[in-house]
């Protein structure tokens, strides 16, 4: 630890400088790529497999293996209850479908 003291010594204005423009000032390209990073990570896939418990269907509650494939934010067990809840999910689903659109597009992040 001595060291690094030592060694940096005289270059401590230079490391805060540098540090500041990383940390508070950074480019359009770093934002993008941490963006690219931070949807990686989250990605829903990844961040439902940590849930403990099973998806459930948006129209009856019972277990669900189907997403919807437009917003991928709704769960059903099947079609039929898929179909039976579309008049209730249609806003919320063109909502969510588009935004993730457009942020995949601002961000240029591929599904």
């Amino acid at each position: 630890m001595d060291n690094i003291l030592k060694e940096n010594s005289s270059k401590w204005k230079a490391i805060a400088k540098y540090q500041v423009k990383q940390a508070f000032d950074p480019c359009d390209e770093d934002l993008q790529q941490h963006a690219r990073r931070l949807a990686q990570t989250y990605n829903l896939d990844v961040m439902e497999s940590l849930i403990p418990e099973k998806p459930k269907c948006g129209f009856c509650g019972s277990e669900a293996s189907k997403r919807c494939s437009r917003c991928q934010g709704e769960w059903y067990c099947r079609r039929e209850c898929q179909v039976k809840h579309w008049q209730k999910h249609k806003k919320a689903c063109e909502l969510m479908a588009e935004t993730v659109s457009k942020l995949q597009g601002d961000l240029k992040i591929e599904a």
